[in-house]
C-alpha cells in the first residue's frame, strides 16, 4: 500500500497580471510553496512588489514581464527554471527578481531567455536541466484503464518517472515509476497502460535524476467517464488547448458551450488535431463534434 503524498499548489496562468486571481488556474493569487507554471504563448505583467514567498518554484515557458519598477521577492529555497522559448523581461534597474535578499536579475539585464535557471546564487544560461518535457498526455481506453503519454526534447541525468493520480489536485496516490534513458538530446517518447485500483480525474508526471533530486514537471487531465465513448477529449492545460482522439473521419466541426448551453466557440479539427480554450473561464464545458450526420457529445474541464 502506498501513502498518500501531498504537494503544493501547481498552478498554471492565462495571460493577465501576477496579482490578479483572474489569471491563475485556482483562482487565488500566489502563496506560498506555489509551483507556478507559465504556458508557452502566455505573458503574465508583474503589477506588484510581489512576495516575499518561501518555497516558490516558477516555471516558464511563457513570458513573465516586468513593465517597470516591479519586483517578484522569493525566499533562499526560490527557484524559477526558465526552458526553451521562455522569457523573463523588464524595462529597467527598478524591475528585479530577488531571491534570499539579492537581486539575481534587474530589467536593465539582458533579458532570462530558456533554458536557464535562477536561484540564490544567481541566473544561470543554459544550465543543464534534467528534462525539458514537450508534453504529458492521458486518455481511458476502457474503464478504469488509462493510456498515459509523454515526450522529451532533452533528458539529462534522468534516471526515472513517476505518475502521481489525485482526486481533487491536493493528496497524490504514486500510481508507478517509468525508466527514463539517462541523458538524451533527442526527442524520446513514452507510452504506458495502466489499471487504476481508484477514481483520479488528475495525474501529475514527476521526475528523478541519477542522484535523486526529483522534479515535477506537469499535471494532466483525464475524465474516466469518457472510456464508453468512441472519441476522447485530450486537456492540455500548461498550453490552454483540447484535442480528441479517435475521430474516424478526416474533419470535424467542433462546438464549445458553456454551462447555460450559450454557444462560445465554433472551430474544425481533424483527430489529434489541438484546438484552443485560452480565454475561457475554469469549469466544465460542453464540446459537440459533428461530421458526416454523426454528432458526439463530451465534457471538457478548463483548468
Amino acid at each position: 500500500m502506498f501513502p498518500i503524498i501531498s504537494f503544493a499548489t501547481i498552478d498554471t496562468a492565462s495571460n493577465g497580471n501576477w496579482n490578479s486571481t483572474g489569471t491563475w488556474q485556482s483562482g487565488t493569487i500566489p502563496a506560498n510553496g506555489d509551483t507556478l507554471v507559465i504556458p508557452a504563448g502566455v505573458t503574465v505583467d508583474v503589477n506588484c512588489n510581489c512576495g516575499t514567498y518561501s518555497n516558490m518554484h516558477i516555471i516558464v515557458f511563457g513570458t513573465i514581464n516586468f513593465p517597470g519598477g516591479r519586483k517578484i521577492n522569493l525566499s533562499a529555497n526560490g527557484l524559477v527554471d526558465v526552458y526553451s522559448g521562455g522569457t523573463v523581461t523588464g524595462s529597467n534597474n527598478g524591475d528585479k527578481l530577488n531571491i534570499n535578499g539579492t537581486a539575481v536579475w534587474t530589467g536593465s539585464q539582458t533579458d532570462i531567455t530558456g533554458p536557464s535557471s535562477c536561484t540564490s546564487s544567481g541566473c544561470s544560461a543554459n544550465p543543464t536541466l534534467p528534462v525539458e518535457l514537450l508534453l504529458f498526455e492521458c486518455f481511458a481506453t476502457e474503464r478504469n484503464n488509462v493510456i498515459f503519454t509523454w515526450s522529451t526534447a532533452t533528458e539529462s541525468n534522468n534516471d526515472y518517472f513517476t505518475v502521481y493520480g489525485s482526486e481533487s489536485l491536493d493528496d497524490w496516490k504514486p500510481l508507478f515509476d517509468h525508466s527514463g534513458v539517462g541523458n538524451s538530446i533527442d526527442l524520446v517518447e513514452y507510452e504506458v497502460s495502466y489499471r487504476l485500483e481508484g477514481k483520479y480525474q488528475y495525474y501529475q508526471l514527476e521526475q528523478t535524476d541519477l542522484d535523486g533530486e526529483t522534479k515535477k514537471l506537469s499535471i494532466a487531465h483525464c475524465d474516466l467517464k469518457m472510456s464508453d465513448m468512441p472519441v476522447q477529449l485530450l486537456s492540455h492545460p500548461s498550453v490552454g488547448e483540447i484535442s480528441l482522439k479517435g475521430m474516424h473521419h478526416m474533419t470535424s466541426e467542433v462546438e464549445i458551450y458553456g454551462s447555460a448551453g450559450n454557444l462560445l466557440r465554433v472551430t474544425s479539427a481533424e483527430n489529434n488535431e489541438r484546438v484552443t480554450v485560452s480565454g475561457l473561464s475554469a469549469g466544465y464545458y460542453v464540446v459537440k463534434v459533428m461530421s458526416e450526420g454523426d454528432t458526439i457529445t463530451l465534457k471538457a474541464a478548463v483548468l
